[in-house]
Order: C-alpha cells, then structure tokens, then sequence
C-alpha cells in the first residue's frame, strides 16, 4: 500500500500506518520533550567523532523546534501504542529527519511511501 502524505506534515508514512492503529490519547509533551533532548544530545555528541557538523546543527535545530513546542501538531500518535515505544520513536525520528533535510539542504518533504 502507498501512503501519500501532505507536504505540511514532517513525519512519514511509518507514522501514517501506526494512526490507523489506535487512537485514544495523544503522548503527552514531556514523552515527546524527553525524546527530543535525547536525540539533540545524541547529535550533538556524535558531531564529536565523525557526524556531519551541517547535519548535527540541522538536528539540534529541529529538537530546540520540537522543546519550544513549535512541532506540536506532528506528533498525532496515541500514548497507548502497542510495544515498546517504536511508534513515538519512529513518529519523532520522521520529524527530525524530514525537518532536517529540510533545515539542512533546504529539500521538500511530505511524501512518504
């Protein structure tokens, strides 16, 4: 099945398909704050042993973006998702990654397959 996306929204078709699953509650910020920050430090940390410093300062920028609440309405996934958090995982790394791409070498996003 193929997933077309809006060009307004940062996360990709991983989190399209996880929707359809369930869909009782949102994660709540400081879930989405937490990922956030731990993925700001990983890039920052790996700009010390060999990760692009265009990319890492692309990376730190979306999650300053995702902290000051600035992405709220790209994280539509439901706190109760199945597992052990892939779903938030994989809807935040949509963001930073599309969001980043589009910081970085200033490329659209929106379609996902």
């Amino acid at each position: 099945m193929i997933y077309t996306l809006s060009k307004k929204i940062y996360y990709g078709a991983e989190t399209t398909k996880s929707l359809k699953s369930f869909r009782i509650d949102k994660i709540r910020l400081p879930v989405i704050k937490a990922l956030a920050l731990f993925r700001q430090a990983c890039a920052m940390v790996n700009s010390q042993f060999g990760l692009d410093q265009h990319i890492s300062n692309a990376i730190v920028q979306v999650c300053n973006e995702i902290l000051k609440e600035g992405l709220n309405d790209q994280f539509p996934l439901s706190a109760f998702q199945p597992g052990s958090g892939i779903h938030a995982n994989m809807n935040i790394n949509e963001i930073i990654a599309n969001r980043a791409m589009e910081i970085a070498d200033g490329m659209e996003v929106g379609v996902g397959v």
